[in-house]
């Protein structure tokens, strides 16, 4: 039950690990490119020239600077907390955090005084929505900042209690180290004159040990350890017997295995906890090694018969893509707009296209790979 536990404990993190880092990244392109588009409004000049537009214009610019800041802050939400969840380990990152957000909340109107007269802070909407945005921002940075700071004074002072404590335990059963299975002088200066082939059994390969091999039953038997669940990376009670006839070290490893695990199993593990150990196991690592280097090549054919059938939707979509970037652009300026002066539809090079084409398929590639390398070593299909 206790290995069950783990186990779902480490699935919940990795996908913690994984939405964190998406969130991250996405969190961070938004925040990057609406915080452009606002700097780019104001240093342009055209948000304090608004108040000066037709009411139509106006209330355009308005409405677009409103829901930039929007944007910014929820992007900002998203960027900060990942990140804090993320790195929360880094012992600067709170104090980080806290500087920068109580440096924003009180320093931008300072800042913002100093580069526009007093009358357009008064009177313009879009200016007032962009400086309470940035204190929003300060404020959203500050909070997890100061949780940060207060989890690193707590550990800072709880540190020397379990330093303490461990040694301790240490002295208690008498070890230097709670590491198992050192490798010998003698087996770490042996050659390693075994080279395997593609998709080789567990015993054909270098992570296979003589002195166990004899007593292992994946070896008896000529099969993987993967499929009888059994070998001498996670069968404890087989390396026991291989060191009492072997060796005098099993007293030593069979107190270190009580203290880490509390008894030493014989033969009650479960199928879900036999596949953990696979899981966990270099040897099997080794197999998926294998399994990467067969598979891995396949995903270049496919890719390149995707892009080739998809082509002509791909350019369809492409002409879509113009149109709707267009229209987006002419609602988001700026500038004033006359009617019927924005043009209906663009005349794009065919090179862009194919630009465009040749990231695209750089990304697919790139990507199903990844995908590939997930299934294999993180879901271990």
């Amino acid at each position: 039950m206790a290995r069950k536990r783990s186990s779902i404990g480490e699935k919940i993190a990795d996908l913690a690990d994984s939405l964190t880092l998406l969130g991250l990244r996405l969190g961070a392109v938004a925040f990057v490119l609406v915080l452009g588009y606002i700097i780019y409004g104001l240093a342009s000049g055209n948000v304090l020239r608004a108040t000066g537009f037709s009411a139509e214009d106006r209330a355009r610019v308005y409405d677009n600077i409103a829901l930039a800041c929007r944007l910014l802050n929820i992007s900002g939400v998203v960027l900060i907390l990942c990140a804090a969840l993320r790195y929360y380990t880094e012992e600067t990152l709170g104090y980080i955090f806290s500087i920068v957000g109580t440096a924003l909340y009180f320093g931008t109107p300072w800042v913002f005084s100093a580069f526009f007269p007093e009358s357009a802070l008064a009177s313009n909407q879009a200016i007032g929505s962009i400086v309470w945005a940035i204190r929003v921002f300060g404020m959203i940075i500050f909070v997890p900042g100061f949780v940060l700071v207060v989890r690193d004074v707590i550990l800072r002072v709880t540190l020397a209690r379990l330093k303490a404590d461990i040694a301790k335990r240490r002295r208690e059963y008498g070890v230097s180290s709670f590491i198992v299975g050192e490798i010998s002088d003698e087996e770490e200066d042996k050659p390693q004159l075994r080279k395997p082939g593609i998709y080789a059994k567990c015993w054909q390969t270098s992570y296979c040990r003589d002195f166990v091999k004899q007593f292992c039953p994946a070896y008896e038997k000529r099969k993987s350890c993967w499929k009888i669940k059994s070998g001498c990376m996670c069968d404890e009670g087989l390396m026991l017997k291989a060191m009492r006839i072997k060796s005098k070290e099993a007293e030593m490893f069979e107190r270190d295995l009580r203290y880490r695990h509390g008894a030493v199993t014989k033969g009650q593990l479960t199928a879900a906890q036999k596949r953990q150990r696979c899981r966990e196991c270099v040897i099997y690592q080794f197999h998926q090694q294998q399994k990467y280097k067969l598979v891995s090549p396949l995903v270049l054919p496919a890719a390149v018969a995707a892009l080739y059938y998809l082509f002509p939707w791909l350019e369809s979509r492409f002409d879509d893509a113009v149109r709707f970037i267009d229209r987006f652009m002419s609602k988001v300026s700026f500038l004033p707009q006359a009617a019927g002066s924005m043009p209906q539809q663009s005349a794009v090079p065919d090179i862009f296209f194919w630009l465009f084409f040749i990231w695209l398929a750089i990304l697919i590639i790139s990507y199903s790979l990844h995908l590939v390398e997930w299934c294999i070593f993180k879901l271990q299909i």
